[in-house]
C-alpha cells in the first residue's frame, strides 16, 4: 500500500517511507523530521502593527529574534517571581497566628 506524499516542507508522519526510487531520501527526511519533533523550543506567534514591522525591516541587520526571545524570557521570569511571591504571602496569611518565636525560645531556655 503506497502512502500519499506530504507537501514539500511539511513534517512526515512516523514511519513515512518514500517510493523505491527515493527510499534513501525518504529515510533521511524521516530522520530530520524526528529531530525537529524532539526540539525543545516552540513557536509563539504575535501580531504587530504594520508600521512597526516596516521599521524593523528598515533597521540594519539586527538579531530581532534573539532580542525578542530575551525580552519574553525576562518578562516571564519576572512575572513568575511576582506570582510565586504572591502565593507565598497568601499561604502565610492563611496560617493561624501562633506563639511568637521569642516566647518559644524563652520557654525552651527556661526548661533547661
Amino acid at each position: 500500500m503506497e502512502m500519499e506524499k506530504p507537501e514539500k516542507g511539511l513534517l512526515r508522519p512516523a514511519g513515512y517511507i518514500c517510493d523505491k526510487t527515493h527510499s534513501r531520501r525518504g529515510i533521511l527526511i524521516y530522520n530530520n523530521s524526528k529531530q525537529r519533533i524532539i526540539s525543545s523550543t516552540s513557536v509563539y506567534s504575535v501580531r504587530i502593527d504594520s508600521r512597526v514591522r516596516k521599521m524593523i525591516e528598515e533597521m540594519p541587520d539586527q538579531n530581532w529574534q534573539g532580542e525578542i526571545r530575551a525580552l519574553i524570557e525576562h518578562s516571564v521570569k519576572k512575572k513568575r517571581k511576582e506570582y510565586l511571591l504572591y502565593q507565598a504571602r497568601e499561604n502565610q496569611n492563611r496560617l493561624p497566628i501562633g506563639i511568637p518565636a521569642s516566647q518559644v525560645i524563652r520557654e525552651d531556655r527556661d526548661s533547661r
